[in-house]
């Protein structure tokens, strides 16, 4: 777990910021572990998050408010067993693109992609995917996705 103020020093006057911590021990991550590039409630730059190869299980424990401001996440090689819709509304609101390959994803809920509306690209590849749950036809109008990858499920 990052230590508060850990981020709190990096430069925010850029466009895009690159987050590079793969390849690490990091069992639970949380947005409010970012709360220190929330200078003054204001992010005004995209996120590419790399988290991948690191041994995060879920998301389930975050309880933040924080919403950042990803545009690309990488959550690949991790222990991941499914991504809920809070995953979605809190990391990636207004992300374009998810990567979470080489987890253990073993069902895919179409209404958790509500909350990343802006989602046009999601990796699930060399998962052990065996469902795609589609609760509700009316939702395809409200989400982006335009290529979604399920290789070697």
């Amino acid at each position: 777990m990052p230590v508060p103020g850990t981020f709190q020093n990096i430069s925010r006057d850029v466009k895009t910021l690159t987050l590079m911590l793969d390849q690490n021990r990091l069992q639970k991550i949380c947005s409010n572990h970012f709360e220190g590039l929330n200078h003054n409630k204001k992010m005004n730059f995209s996120l590419f998050l790399n988290l991948s190869e690191n041994s995060i299980e879920n998301f389930h424990h975050c309880n933040s408010t924080i919403q950042l401001p990803v545009e690309i996440m990488d959550i690949s090689k991790n222990n991941l067993k499914n991504l809920n819709s809070q995953f979605f509304q809190t990391f990636l609101p207004d992300a374009t693109t998810l990567i979470a390959n080489q987890n253990f994803l073993s069902e895919l809920k179409f209404g958790a992609l509500k909350n990343g509306k802006m989602l046009q690209i999601l990796s699930l590849d060399y998962n052990k995917l065996s469902k795609i749950l589609v609760e509700d036809d009316d939702f395809y109008d409200e989400i982006s996705l335009q290529t979604l990858s399920l290789h070697q499920n």
